[in-house]
């Protein structure tokens, strides 16, 4: 069963659910024709506080350690999202919908 926080802290709000983050660690990269195993990239800023519905799955390559042109890290959110034509919000929007809506 999953823990699910929600606390405010100096004003941000915080999501955190490690069953959900074990359901993407699951799953393979989002990149297409990428066949390898994935972690959760958050793609809100921590700073902004953890919101663990909202995140990709990415192999360590698209993730960080692939360079400027591969690595999201590298590359920027921005850029990333425009060389492999994916809407990140729109993908973690309907895996966390599609996760809730199995949970209930």
């Amino acid at each position: 069963m999953s823990t699910i926080k929600h606390s405010k802290l100096g004003g941000i709000h915080e999501l955190i659910d490690e069953d959900y983050l074990n359901h993407i660690r699951e799953m393979q990269c989002c990149v297409q024709g990428c066949n390898n195993y994935a972690s959760p990239h958050h793609i809100q800023s921590r700073k902004r506080g953890r919101n663990d519905s909202k995140v990709i799955p990415l192999c360590a390559k698209h993730h960080v350690t692939g360079g400027i042109k591969e690595a999201i890290h590298q590359a920027g959110k921005y850029t990333w999202q425009k060389i492999y034509n994916i809407d990140i919000e729109e993908l973690a929007d309907r895996l966390w919908g599609e996760y809730s809506k199995n949970k209930l």
